[in-house]
Parts: structure tokens; sequence; C-alpha cells
């Protein structure tokens, strides 16, 4: 009998709660993609190593049963650690993601890898504006460099326009809807 009348309170308590009442939770896997441009800056900081940073950013797009679909824009900027000896690779950063209504998703990620051949980590999504409010998930990211056009920008510094690719294999995107009631 106590746990029932237990199970009835936590009801009538969820019931009163508009925060977990009147919210409804939608949840997609997506594939996504982006084409991106980069000016970022490489410096030295010891005979081993040196950090590149900039942003990434360019069209998204998220596969569909009929090819990919135009879905705004990302710009992610990113910090990434070079170790010139063994050309290992480790970078860290932030995505914006503008959708084409100007709705915004946020995240963050990390990554690791070797020069050449791309760096691998972990993406989660922290945010948003407007339909993309309470947007949250997580998947896989993969930055894949294409090309790179290192040239001098100063005694200490190279400047490096590259281009690639970005994906989000997989990702699980939750979305809480408010659920409005009709009185």
């Amino acid at each position: 009998m106590k746990c029932a009348i237990s199970i009835a309170v936590l009801f009538a308590a969820c019931l009163a709660s508009p925060a977990l009442a009147q919210t409804k939770a939608t949840q997609r896997t997506l594939d996504a993609f982006a084409i991106w441009r980069s000016d970022a800056q490489i410096v030295p900081v010891s005979t081993k190593g040196a950090v590149m940073a900039g942003t990434l950013g360019g069209p998204l797009y998220i596969e569909t049963d009929i090819g990919p679909e135009d879905s705004g824009d990302v710009s992610c900027p990113a910090t990434i650690e070079f170790n010139l000896q063994t050309t290992q690779q480790a970078g860290r950063g932030y995505c914006t993601f503008t959708a084409n209504d100007g709705a915004k998703a946020f995240g963050r990620w990390q990554c690791t890898g070797k020069v050449g051949e791309g760096c691998v980590g972990d993406f989660t999504l922290t945010g948003g504006t407007g339909r993309l409010a309470s947007i949250s998930g997580k998947s896989q990211i993969a930055f894949i460099a294409s090309r790179h056009d290192l040239h001098i920008a100063d005694r200490a510094t190279l400047a490096d326009k590259a281009g690639g690719i970005t994906i989000w294999p997989g990702l699980n995107v939750t979305l809480r809807q408010a659920l409005v009631s009709k009185k």
C-alpha cells in the first residue's frame, strides 16, 4: 500500500510540474557533413611542436534518402596541437550551426590523429536558439583536410589556407518541445 501511495504522489508531482508534464522529446539519428575552408595561423611553440588556431567554416549537409540536403552553415573555431616529430595531433574547439531559417545549434568537440590522416574524436551538442533551443546530442566527429596552402605570415607564423570535410556520422539528436495546452 505504501508503494502505491508513493507512486501516486510521484505521478501527481510530475503532472503538476510544467517542465515535466508539458514537454515532448523528439529523437533522430542524422549523418551530417560540412565542406569547409579555413584561414588559420600556425605558430611553433617548441622545437618539437606547433599550434594551429583558426576557424573552419562552410555549408552543412544532412544525408537523406535522395542525397545530401543543404541545411545551413557551420563555423568551428579550432585549436590543434602538432608534435612535429611523431606527427601526432590533438584538437579541440566548438561549432555553431546556423540553419537556413536562422535557428542555431552549438556544440563542442575534441579529436586526435595524425597530420595528413585527419583528426577523429567526440562531439557533443550543448544547446541552441529558436526552434533548436533545447537541442542535445552526441556523435563522433572527423576532420579531414584535403588541401593546404602554407606561406610565411611573419617571422614566427605560418598562414594556412586549408580546405576539407568534417563528418558527424550517426549524430543522435534530441529536441525537447513544449506542448501547448488547448483550454
